[in-house]
C-alpha cells in the first residue's frame, strides 16, 4: 500500500494552504455557473480569484525559497509580486460593486504602487533581500498606504451601494474593514517569516466570499421589490378597471339600439383595450412607445364614447421611437381624464399628448385643463392619484426614468416623463 510520509513543516503548510485553495476553486466555479452574476461581473470575479490564487503561491513560495536559500533575487521577485498584487486584488472588488466605474484616481494609485515596488531590482527603495534576509527600505510601507486608501474607497462606495436598498447586506462592506485591519496587525504581531500564509491572504480570501454573498442578498431583495411592485399594479388595476369596464360595457349597451355602427367600433376597441391590458400585465420586459400609445388609443376612443364633445383630446407625436415599462402613458392619461377633466365643475377639458426627442433623452407629456390637485398628495400612501405614483416609482426603478407633476388648483396639471437614451 502506498503511503505519503511527510515532515511536520510540510504537513503544516499544507494544513493552512490547501483550505485557502479549496475556497478559492470553490468560488470560482460557484461563479462560472450562477445565474445570479451578469457575464462583465463574471469576468471580473474570476480575474480576482486568479490573483487572489496567485498571491497564495506567492505566499508559499516565499517561505519555500526563505527555507532552501535559493538565492536573494528569488525572495525579491516573490516579495516584489506580493506587494504589486495586493492593491490590484483591492481595484479588482471596487469592480464588483461598481462595474460601470472608471476608478481613475485607484488606477494611478495601483500604478504608482507597481511601478514603485519594481525598483528593487536595482533598489533599497522600499525593500531588499540581503543574505536571505528581509530588510525595509524608507517607502516600505507603501503598499500598506495604498491598500488602506482602497479600502477606504471599497467601503465608501460598497456603503452608498447598499443604502440605496436599505438592506442588511450594508454590513458586508462594513466588516471588511475590521477583518482587513485584524489580518495586518497579525502579520506584523506573529512576524511574516513564521507562517506559509499571511494573515492578510487568509483575509482577503473571507472577503472574497463575502463579495460573492452581495450580489445574491441583491438579487433576492430586488425578486421581493419586484413581486411588491407587481402586486401594487395588479391592486391599481383592481381598483381602476373595474369601473371604466362598467362604464364602457353601458355605453356600448345603449349604443347597440341608438347606433349598431358605434356600437360595432366601440366593441372592437373596447376589445383592443382588453387584451392590450392583459398582454402588457403578463410582460417583464419594456415595450415601445408606438404599443403603449395604441394602448392609450383605445381607452380614449371608449372614452370618447362616452362622454362625445365633452372630451377633446390633442396628438402632438413627435417622436415614438423610445422604450418604456408597460403600462406607463395610459395610468397617466386615465389620471388626467377621470381626475382632471372629469373632476372639474363644468365636466369639460382637453388632454394634450406630445413627446419631444432631445439629444440626450425623451420626453412625453400629458396636459389637461382640468381640476387641478396638491402635488403633495402624491407622497402620501391613500390618495386618488396612486396610479401616478406607482408610474413614478417603475420609471425610476426599471429605466432610471423621470416623471415630474406640476398641478395648480382649478387650472390643470402636466405630468412628464424623462427617459435617458442610454
Amino acid at each position: 500500500m502506498f503511503t505519503l510520509k511527510l515532515d511536520q513543516q510540510t504537513t503544516y503548510t499544507l494544513m493552512a494552504i490547501m483550505p485557502l485553495v479549496i475556497q478559492v476553486g470553490a468560488l470560482a466555479f460557484a461563479i462560472w455557473v450562477d445565474a445570479y452574476f451578469k457575464p462583465k461581473q463574471k469576468r471580473v470575479f474570476l480575474a480576482l480569484l486568479s490573483l487572489v490564487f496567485l498571491l497564495i503561491a506567492q505566499n508559499y513560495l516565499d517561505e519555500l525559497f526563505s527555507q532552501l536559500e535559493l538565492g536573494d533575487l528569488s525572495r525579491t521577485f516573490t516579495g516584489m509580486l506580493g506587494y504589486i498584487l495586493r492593491p490590484i486584488i483591492l481595484l479588482l472588488l471596487l469592480y464588483m460593486v461598481e462595474p460601470k466605474g472608471g476608478f481613475r484616481q485607484a488606477w494611478v494609485l495601483v500604478g504608482l504602487n507597481t511601478a514603485l515596488y519594481l525598483t528593487p531590482l536595482f533598489s533599497r527603495l522600499v525593500f531588499y533581500i540581503e543574505n536571505n534576509r528581509y530588510h525595509s527600505g524608507p517607502l516600505q510601507k507603501t503598499c500598506l498606504i495604498v491598500s488602506l486608501l482602497l479600502l477606504a474607497g471599497l467601503v465608501v462606495l460598497s456603503v452608498r451601494k447598499a443604502r440605496k436598498t436599505r438592506g442588511k447586506e450594508i454590513w458586508i462592506p462594513i466588516a471588511l474593514v475590521p477583518i482587513i485591519l485584524i489580518s495586518i496587525w497579525l502579520d506584523y504581531s506573529v512576524g511574516l517569516s513564521v507562517q506559509p500564509v499571511t494573515f492578510l491572504t487568509i483575509g482577503i480570501v473571507g472577503c472574497c466570499t463575502l463579495y460573492y454573498l452581495w450580489p445574491h442578498l441583491q438579487t433576492a431583495q430586488l425578486l421581493v421589490k419586484e413581486q411588491r411592485e407587481r402586486q401594487r399594479i395588479q391592486l391599481m388595476l383592481s381598483q381602476i378597471k373595474p369601473h371604466f369596464l362598467y362604464n364602457s360595457l353601458t355605453v356600448i349597451r345603449d349604443l347597440i339600439h341608438t347606433d349598431p355602427q358605434a356600437a360595432e367600433i366601440a366593441v372592437d376597441e373596447f376589445s383592443e383595450f382588453l387584451r392590450h391590458n392583459m398582454r402588457f400585465i403578463e410582460t417583464e420586459q419594456p415595450i415601445s412607445l408606438r404599443q403603449e400609445l395604441e394602448h392609450v388609443k383605445s381607452y380614449l376612443a371608449l372614452q370618447k364614447l362616452r362622454f362625445g364633445d365633452e372630451l377633446l383630446v390633442v396628438w402632438d407625436i413627435a417622436c415614438e421611437d423610445m422604450m418604456l415599462p408597460t403600462l406607463t402613458l395610459q395610468p397617466i392619461v386615465e389620471n388626467a381624464v377621470s381626475h382632471g377633466i372629469r373632476g372639474s365643475e363644468s365636466g369639460v377639458g382637453t388632454v394634450t399628448i406630445r413627446t419631444r426627442e432631445f439629444d440626450d433623452r425623451y420626453e412625453i407629456t400629458v396636459e389637461d385643463d382640468g381640476c387641478g390637485f396638491d402635488p403633495a398628495l402624491l407622497e402620501q400612501k391613500d390618495n386618488d392619484h396612486v396610479g401616478l405614483k406607482n408610474v413614478q416609482d417603475r420609471l425610476r426603478r426599471l429605466c432610471g426614468g423621470r416623471l415630474d407633476v406640476c398641478s395648480s388648483i382649478g387650472e390643470g396639471t402636466t405630468v412628464t416623463i424623462t427617459l435617458p437614451k442610454e
